[in-house]
């Protein structure tokens, strides 16, 4: 309950504090189907509740900032609920025993399809400053020069910290981002965002791939 007042309150706090918590933290709870609950999933599940809570039931307006994703994600949404309610509506008697053993994947996969990409406009709503903004990016960038050195130094990112997924490709764009556009960056910071572009480039062109020829 403390939580949840405290991000009704600081919505974009909240959104840079589970963003940080995402890149430090790999773990969760257990569900006893071989998949975890991680924790940043269960902060954005209390966050989006938190957040239609507030639009809803207390602005009464549901007015989000346009963008073209919105619709979209939206109709996805709707897709995903869709189809959730009418893979259930016509199952064969001989599937049956299997697919009450798969209730919990099935709904906890349809949450996962729907805040995914909801949580791209519960971002964009959410940020209202510049330095969020800057925060975000710059976080990002550290924390991604971070795991490169330890993961060329050691062999390995330790645990618990989270290079998993599309890490690597956002830390390039983020990267050649600042590069490219941020005039007002000094070039000795561009040189060692290039380093952080060739680390990662390294590690997912070069070392990813290695296994397929032998070499690792």
């Amino acid at each position: 309950l403390t939580l949840s007042v405290f991000m009704y309150r600081n919505m974009q706090i909240t959104a840079l504090g589970i963003f940080m918590l995402s890149t430090l933290v790999n773990a969760g709870i257990n569900t006893g189907t071989g998949t975890n609950l991680t924790f940043t999933f269960l902060m954005l599940i209390l966050w989006s509740l938190v957040w239609l809570f507030k639009r809803l039931i207390v602005d009464r307006n549901f007015n989000i900032h346009v963008a073209t994703p919105n619709w979209p994600i939206l109709l996805f949404a709707i897709v995903v609920l869709i189809s959730y309610i009418w893979s259930g509506a016509f199952v064969e008697e001989r599937a049956s025993y299997l697919f009450a053993q798969k209730s919990l994947v099935r709904l906890m996969t349809a949450i996962v399809l729907v805040v995914s990409p909801l949580t791209l406009i519960l971002f964009a709503n959410a940020f209202r400053t510049k330095n969020a903004f800057r925060t975000f990016t710059w976080w990002f960038i550290g924390i991604g020069f971070v795991m490169g050195v330890l993961r060329l130094v050691l062999g390995s990112i330790p645990a618990p910290l989270n290079s998993k997924g599309q890490f690597p490709t956002w830390f390039v764009a983020l990267c050649l981002g600042q590069i490219l556009f941020n005039n007002k960056l000094p070039w000795y910071v561009k040189v060692f965002l290039l380093v952080g572009v060739g680390i990662w480039s390294r590690i997912t062109l070069g070392l990813g791939f290695a296994w397929f020829i032998g070499v690792c």
